[in-house]
């Protein structure tokens, strides 16, 4: 529950202040939570979102890769009831790329 903690303050600092290095910064915490393989798939989706929010493109694109990467990854079974229910696909991955390019201008 800590490590989604993190995620959702990301997810509030982005819907509430557009502050998209910030968002990252409340995000990033997760990567250091090896364990939590999914939960830091959602961090690195929030940290794609935020790098958009600030106009950097390449590091967008490498935190999608690796959001999409460690959310097809099984996670632990109390990790399953946290988050988005969502089935890692394509259409996952356009939803995000879509916000992100909506979040680049």
């Amino acid at each position: 529950m800590v490590g989604y903690t993190f995620v959702r303050r990301s997810m509030l600092i982005i819907n509430f202040t557009g502050d998209g290095l910030r968002a990252v910064d409340a995000a990033a915490p997760v990567l250091d939570m090896p364990e939590l393989s999914w939960v830091r798939g959602l961090a690195c989706k929030q940290m794609a979102m935020g790098y958009a929010l600030a106009r950097q493109s390449d590091a967008t694109a490498r935190a999608l890769d690796d959001a999409m990467r460690l959310l097809d990854t099984p996670g632990r079974e109390d990790e399953a009831h946290l988050g988005q229910r969502s089935v890692v696909v394509d259409d996952l991955y356009a939803v995000y790329r879509t916000t992100c390019d909506i979040y680049l201008g």
